[in-house]
C-alpha cells in the first residue's frame, strides 16, 4: 500500500498546491512501483490547521484539491488499473469549522449539538479548572474552556486531544455514532474501497475523566503520551468497530477497514482484528522497535502469536507521515543513538538498513508464521534479480504466499527513484531462518520464460541458477554468496 499526501505530490494547475488530478496524471507512474492499493490522506475540506486532519466537511473534498467528480475520476481509474483506493476518515475529532462545532458556540448546556462533543463541566470555584489534567498529544493542556460566540465564558470545557481546533466527538452519543455510518455508506457507494482510520484506539474514554501521575510517566517518543492513558485503548472502542465492520460487510465486495492502533502490547492489537472488527491494524510496536535485533524478534514473536489467536494476518509497519522515515530513523547518530527525532545520520547505513527491514518485511508478509530475523545490509544479502535504468540497483524481493500469486514488490524506492517492477511474481522465494538465507525458485506453466526451473518448493537453486527477466535492460551482476552463509548486522 502507497501512502499520498494529496499536497505535496502532484500539482496540476501550477498553483503549488497538490491535488486529486496531479494523483490521477501519475497514476501509471504508481502502478509502475507494483503497488496493490493507494492510500491517500485526508482531502475532505479543511482550514488545515493540523493538515487536513481537522476535518470540516466528511463530504466533500477541499477545493483546493478538486471535486466530488475528481475523486470518482481517481476511484474509476484505480479500479481499471487492479489497484485498491483507501481514504483516511478521522473520527476522533473534528475541525472547530465543522458545522457541528458551529453550532455549539450557538447554544446552551443541554443542546443536542453540545451532547455531540466531550464537553464537561469545570472543577474548582467558578469553574476555573479543566475536567481533569489531561494533556494534549500536540503538548499543552488537553482542555480548553468553552466561550461561545457571543463572547460568553461557560462554566464548562471541551477536550482535544490534539490541536485545540479539533474537539473531540463524544462517541457514547448515538447521534454521533449514525453519522458515521452514513459517511461510511457515502464513499462506500462512490466506490472507495475501505478506509485508514485515524486514532482508532482513541474514540472512548473513561467516563471518569482520572487524574494521570504525568511525574511518574515517560513519554514515548512516537505517540507523545503513556499508551496506557484513560483515553487510549478502551474496551469501549471495540463496540464501534463492530458496527463499523457491519457496514463494510453489506458491499460486495466488502470494504476494508485498517485501524491506526496505538496498543500498548501485541496482545491489546490483536483485539482490534477480531473477525468481527477491523480487518488489519497498523503494528506501530514493530516500528518502535528501532534497529534492535532482540526488540524486533521480541515484537515479531509477539505479534504472530498473538495474532494467531485471533485468526488476523500481522501487518509490519516501518513508516508513516506521523514518524520518520526509516532509511533516516534507521541511520544511527554519531553516539548510536535511535533516531526519534530530526538530527544528522549516517545516511548511507541508514539507506542500507532500510532496504534489509524491507526486505525482511516481505518475508514476514508471504506467510512464513515463525522464524528469526536478523538485521541484514544490502552488501550482505545482494539480492538484485532485476534492475533498470542508467544506474543498477537493488530493486525487487518477491516471496510466494500460500501457494497462490503474489503481487509485485519493489524496494528501489529507497534510493529517492521510481520503480523497477520485474514481473517475477509467484516464483522466486528467499527465507531467512536461524540467521541463515535460503533461495529457492519453481516453474510457472503462465511464465514460460522460467521453464524448466525445479518444480518443487523444497529445491534449492544456487545464485547462479537464478532466472533473470527478459524486459530487464541492465542484469544487476553480483557475486552472491553461498547458500546458507551466516548474516551478521551491521
Amino acid at each position: 500500500m502507497y501512502q499520498v499526501y494529496p499536497r505535496s505530490f502532484a500539482d496540476s494547475t501550477g498553483d503549488g498546491i497538490g491535488d486529486l488530478p496531479g494523483i490521477l496524471d501519475r497514476l501509471d507512474y504508481l502502478v509502475d512501483l507494483s503497488i496493490d492499493a493507494l492510500w491517500i490522506s485526508p482531502f475532505y475540506t479543511s482550514p488545515l490547521r493540523d493538515g487536513g486532519y481537522d476535518v470540516a466537511d466528511y463530504r466533500d473534498v477541499d477545493e483546493r484539491l478538486g471535486s466530488l467528480a475528481d475523486i470518482d475520476r481517481l476511484i474509476a481509474a484505480c479500479h481499471e488499473r487492479g489497484l485498491r483506493i483507501i481514504m483516511d476518515i478521522v473520527p476522533n475529532h473534528t475541525s472547530s469549522d465543522h458545522r457541528w462545532w458551529r453550532e455549539v458556540l450557538t447554544s446552551g448546556p443541554g443542546s443536542p449539538a453540545w451532547a455531540r462533543y466531550m464537553i464537561r463541566p469545570g472543577r474548582g470555584e467558578s469553574a476555573n479548572e479543566p475536567p481533569s489534567n489531561w494533556r494534549s498529544v500536540f503538548h499543552g493542556p488537553g482542555w480548553s474552556r468553552l466561550i461561545l460566540d457571543d463572547g460568553t465564558t461557560t462554566d464548562y470545557w471541551y477536550l482535544h486531544l490534539f490541536d485545540s481546533t479539533q474537539p473531540d466527538l463524544d462517541w457514547s452519543n448515538p447521534e454521533v455514532r449514525s453519522e458515521f455510518r452514513d459517511i461510511l455508506r457515502f464513499w462506500f457507494d462512490r466506490g472507495i474501497d475501505g478506509f485508514r482510520i485515524d486514532v482508532a484506539h482513541g474514540l472512548v474514554k473513561d467516563p471518569d475523566l482520572p487524574d494521570m501521575d504525568y511525574d511518574s510517566i515517560v513519554e514515548t517518543d512516537i505517540l507523545g503520551v503513556a499508551p496506557d492513558a484513560p483515553y487510549w485503548d478502551q474496551d469501549g472502542v471495540h463496540d464501534i468497530w463492530r458496527e463499523w465492520r457491519v457496514v463494510a460487510d453489506s458491499y460486495d465486495p466488502p470494504r476494508i477497514l485498517c485501524g491506526e492502533a496505538w496498543a500498548p502490547t501485541p496482545e491489546r492489537l490483536a483485539l482490534y482484528q477480531r473477525p468481527d472488527e477491523l480487518h488489519t491494524s497498523f503494528n506501530f510496536d514493530y516500528l518502535a522497535a528501532g534497529w534492535d535485533y532482540e526488540r524486533m524478534r521480541e515484537s515479531i514473536d509477539a505479534t504472530v502469536a498473538s495474532h494467531a489467536k485471533v485468526n488476523a494476518p500481522p501487518t509490519w509497519v516501518l513508516s508513516n507521515h506521523d514518524v520518520i522515515r526509516h532509511a533516516t530513523r534507521f541511520g544511527p547518530t554519531e553516539d548510536g543513538s535511535p533516531v526519534t527525532k530530526p538530527t544528522v545520520v549516517d545516511d548511507e547505513r541508514g539507506r542500507r538498513r532500510a532496504l534489509a527491514a524491507r526486505t525482511c518485511t516481505r518475508v514476514r508478509n508471504s506467510g512464513c508464521r515463525r522464524f528469526s530475523i536478523f538485521p541484514m545490509t544490502l552488501a550482505k544479502i545482494r539480492c538484485g534479480f532485476v534492475a533498470r535504468g542508467p544506474t543498477p540497483v537493488v530493486t525487487d524481493v518477491v516471496f510466494p504466499c500460500r501457494g497462490r500469486r503474489m503481487s509485485r514488490v519493489t524496494a528501489s524506492a529507497l534510493r529517492g527513484g521510481r520503480g523497477f517492477p520485474s514481473q517475477m511474481s509467484g516464483g522466486t522465494s528467499l527465507s531467512i531462518c536461524n540467521k541463515t538465507m535460503t533461495l529457492r525458485r519453481w516453474s510457472s506453466t503462465d511464465e514460460p520464460w522460467r521453464s524448466g526451473a525445479p518444480n518443487l518448493l523444497s529445491d534449492r537453486v544456487p545464485w547462479s541458477g537464478w532466472t533473470r527477466h527478459p524486459r530487464a535492460f541492465s542484469p544487476y551482476d553480483v557475486s552472491p554468496p553461498s547458500p546458507g552463509t551466516r548474516l551478521s548486522p551491521s
